[in-house]
């Protein structure tokens, strides 16, 4: 009786795997058609699920497909890639014209082709097929964006920076259609950023009004410390308070962006100008942000009479665990300056048989302070796993060069340069 009871549990069980199983690979084939047709609708090409059938085919497979179906159009783009990739433009375009004649000229062939022509130059015919994408679907100025969008990309690299902010008004003007905000404040980034190279260049040729135009514009799309700095440098000729609230500003966002001397300068031009004019609140207001200035910068930047690296010694230690040897660099840091330097952010640079090695050092934690006018204890660092020591020859040269810095966004200052023989 019991083995009938567990003969018949068994089979239940089984039954049970199987009808589960069952319904995990239908559930998984749902899945997967789900995908398929959200990436579909996503996408707006009925041309895609065919054109992916070619995706993994070699140029002899399609050019012999090609043969067999002369007029499926999905081959002719897909060769055209192929060609592309192999840099032969030619034949890619042939390949291309083609296929937009015999597709009718239909969404997927006029994009593809598109944004080909955006890559080699072609730039008007790129934005001529562009237009011609037909529908009312919102996704269509999606396509018709990344077209302009290559084409702004191309004429910036060739520092066309007219023709690329140009560009950049069509891309914009599209992505505002667009329910995808990611999208368009990624091209209002880029949009501000090509205002900023259009006024350098502007800027390079004396069009100075130009210039404050192009730097407004970008201020319009996007407020960056960069062109606020760059309107103050510009500002500094012939309007001073002006110049100052925007470098002020930049400094606000973006303390490092500002050339400390140009700043303080241009502070201490105010404050005379205004103490001339008998005009004491406003001299009081620039030394003021003088003082908060200079605050700011003796905790930013550190400068190279701060600090001085002292006893500095490069050993081998030969008696270790194994026999291996351990080649060690140690050294002291010396605070010259009025200010507490335990944020000190150290880079090592090792020079040896032609390579460079690099290795960064936070040094002092908070129970270990450099506090003002003190030397640290001596700093060890093991460059053993971190600097190739092997088939060292007679009379190697170790070059040892030592930077720090106070804030992570500063420079790193050059403190010292060591040379050892190893």
């Amino acid at each position: 009786m019991n083995k009938k009871i567990k003969f018949k549990n068994l089979q239940q069980y089984i039954i049970t795997a199987i009808f589960a199983l069952g319904i995990v690979v239908v559930f998984c084939f749902y899945f997967e058609l789900d995908l398929l047709f959200k990436t579909e609708k996503q996408v707006n090409f009925k041309e895609l699920n065919t054109q992916n059938l070619y995706e993994f085919f070699t140029i002899e497979e399609l050019e012999k497909k090609l043969k067999e179906n002369p007029t499926d159009y999905t081959i002719h783009i897909r060769l055209a890639k192929l060609y592309e990739e192999l840099n032969q433009p030619s034949k890619a375009n042939d390949f291309y014209k083609t296929a937009l004649t015999i597709s009718n000229r239909s969404n997927y062939t006029l994009y593809s082709y598109a944004m080909f022509c955006a890559r080699h130059n072609l730039y008007v015919f790129a934005a001529t097929l562009a237009e011609q994408l037909d529908g009312q679907d919102e996704k269509l100025n999606f396509y018709k964006a990344k077209i302009y969008e290559s084409i702004a990309q191309n004429l910036d690299n060739k520092k066309d920076y007219p023709a690329a902010t140009k560009s950049y008004e069509i891309v914009y003007k599209y992505a505002k259609t667009l329910k995808d905000k990611k999208y368009l404040k990624e091209i209002k980034e880029k949009y501000a950023l090509e205002y900023i190279k259009l006024a350098d260049y502007h800027i390079k040729n004396k069009e100075i009004e130009l210039a404050i135009s192009d730097l407004n514009n970008s201020l319009n799309l996007k407020k960056t410390p960069l062109a606020q700095y760059k309107l103050g440098l510009i500002y500094i000729e012939f309007d001073e308070k002006r110049a100052e609230k925007y470098i002020h500003d930049a400094f606000k966002e973006m303390p490092t962006i500002v050339n400390p001397y140009i700043y303080n300068s241009l502070l201490e031009k105010l404050i005379y100008e205004a103490k001339n004019n008998q005009k004491s609140a406003m001299a009081n207001f620039y030394s003021t942000r003088q003082a908060k200035f200079q605050n700011k910068i003796s905790k930013i930047y550190l400068y190279k009479s701060d600090v001085e690296v002292i006893n500095t010694k490069f050993y081998i230690k030969n008696k270790t665990l194994l026999n291996k040897r351990k080649f060690m660099l140690d050294f002291k840091i010396k605070n010259k300056s009025k200010n507490d330097l335990s944020d000190l952010d150290l880079k090592i640079e090792i020079y040896l048989n032609q390579k460079r090695y690099i290795i960064e050092k936070n040094l002092f934690p908070i129970a270990s302070p450099l506090a003002s006018r003190t030397t640290s204890d001596t700093i060890q660092v093991d460059l053993t796993q971190k600097v190739e020591f092997n088939n060292l020859d007679q009379n190697n040269d170790l070059v040892v060069r030592f930077f720090g810095r106070k804030d992570k966004q500063a420079p790193y200052v050059l403190l010292k340069i060591e040379l050892v023989n190893i």
